[in-house]
């Protein structure tokens, strides 16, 4: 059987302000129409990709590195050129983009799933049943008049709403949630609303979950208890916003039982200085895009800030030897002097003329292990985690440990090894209290007798 297409098409393709992108596809000779819900400005869609320009940017550079005597460099320039205009008049900008792309795969998939169902379950496939079957997944209903009945209805408006700050990042993990809900509602059979979120419910997620495939590592089957916790963190999260909202009065998910048991500290993985260093200072030359990436990740580190304000960097907040700027996340004054060892970062701005690159998370994380592998940064390492009472052993180069958050807790740990001052460096990280610093740091067996012979 021939399998079904999901194109996606502008409703006005010729607009100058942002339209609809419609899911079209045609079989059985009907054509079938659905609205994504998602609008794009027409300058930042690729009509042949039917994706964001930056979907078209990453295949662009992808078929450079296959096939390096391939002419795509006018192409390349255009589209970098006008995401360097998007993201100039909106800092979220690459976020939003990846929002979309991330959406539209998901519409995608979903639309091929649900016509193979009903070719499974021998009906005849129509657009109707189709949209339907969409509806469902998208929670596209109308919404109840008790909005206690609204649970998935209300996540749509809370994802929504996200969308226009968070990163793909947490995007995608407010998207994982509500597919673990709804597998989760379907296999124990427990009808999801604001009332059914209590600590009955509680305990069957949490055993659900410990049952559930885990991707990360092949150490262990279950999700872990950290995962775990995410799972539960987040859900309280849209759960509070939407008592905030009078959507609902079960302050159930408020109990101090409902919430994953976790380790006090994790043991967490950073870079010595001397490895950073290294990777400071490798040659990549031969390979801008890992060079790129490198240096972002070295800019995160020797400022240890978070992504989403290296996302947001402005030229215009260099004042004088400082980086002055507003916290997206705690919406605090954060000041960064370009001293000492947060130097080199002011050498990274100056080398990218003040605009650092632009690449969403999710591809640093995957290109900085690379990076970290051409330094050298191999030395095998083992670190617990739990799955329910399972201990978990997972060993790994250290290379492949390295990610964003990496940078910010190599920063805390080198500058708390220096002997900075907690509160010191609670003024450059952000941090409100100690407690929540502490988590970061991850000073090695030697640090007490090193800091007594400083003495």
């Amino acid at each position: 059987m021939k399998k079904v297409l999901a194109n996606f098409k502008l409703k006005e393709p010729n607009a100058s302000s942002p339209t609809l992108i419609y899911l079209k596809s045609y079989f059985n000779y009907q054509r079938f129409t659905y609205s994504t819900g998602r609008k794009i400005h027409p300058q930042y869609w690729h009509e042949g990709s039917q994706r964001p320009i930056t979907k078209r940017l990453d295949l662009i550079k992808k078929e450079i590195k296959t096939n390096p005597g391939i002419d795509l460099q006018n192409e390349l320039s255009v589209i970098e050129s006008m995401i360097k205009q998007g993201t100039h008049e909106n800092p979220t900008f690459l976020t939003e983009m990846q929002n979309i792309t991330t959406e539209l795969n998901r519409y995608e998939d979903e639309f091929i799933s649900s016509h193979e169902y009903l070719n499974r379950q021998k009906e005849v496939v129509t657009p109707d049943k189709l949209k339907v079957l969409l509806d469902e997944v998208f929670n596209k209903q109308k919404p109840a008049d008790n909005a206690v009945d609204g649970f998935y209805y209300r996540f749509e408006e809370f994802l929504q709403s996200r969308m226009k700050t968070n990163s793909i990042l947490t995007i995608k993990k407010f998207n994982t949630l509500r597919t673990r809900l709804q597998e989760f509602e379907k296999n124990n059979r427990y009808k999801i609303s604001f009332e059914s979120i209590d600590l009955v419910f509680y305990d069957k997620f949490r055993d659900f979950l410990l049952t559930q495939k885990n991707k990360r590592t092949e150490e262990v089957e279950g999700l872990l208890n950290d995962t775990i916790s995410k799972y539960f963190s987040t859900l309280k999260t849209f759960m509070q916003w939407s008592m905030d909202r009078n959507y609902h009065t079960n302050n159930l998910f408020q109990h101090n039982q409902f919430s994953a048991k976790k380790r006090a500290k994790n043991e967490i993985v950073t870079l010595t200085e001397e490895e950073l260093f290294i990777i400071y200072k490798l040659d990549l030359s031969d390979n801008p895009k890992l060079e790129r990436v490198r240096d972002l990740f070295c800019f995160a580190t020797f400022t240890g800030q978070r992504w989403s304000d290296i996302e947001m960097f402005r030229k215009e907040d260099i004042k004088g030897d400082s980086w002055e700027f507003i916290s997206h996340k705690t919406k605090k004054l954060i000041k960064i002097p370009f001293k000492k060892f947060i130097r080199p970062a002011l050498d990274i701005l100056t080398k990218y003329d003040y605009q650092l690159p632009v690449i969403s998370q999710q591809k640093f994380n995957d290109y900085i292990k690379d990076v970290g592998e051409k330094a050298g940064i191999n030395e095998p390492l083992e670190i617990i985690r739990f799955s329910g009472k399972e201990l978990i052993r997972i060993k790994k180069p250290k290379y492949a440990f390295i990610s964003s958050h990496m940078a910010r807790r190599t920063c805390i740990t080198i500058l708390l090894e220096k002997g900075i001052p907690p509160t010191t460096v609670m003024q450059l990280s952000g941090h409100s209290d100690l407690k929540t610093l502490m988590k970061y740091e991850n000073t090695g067996p030697d640090a007490l007798a090193d800091a007594l012979e400083k003495t």
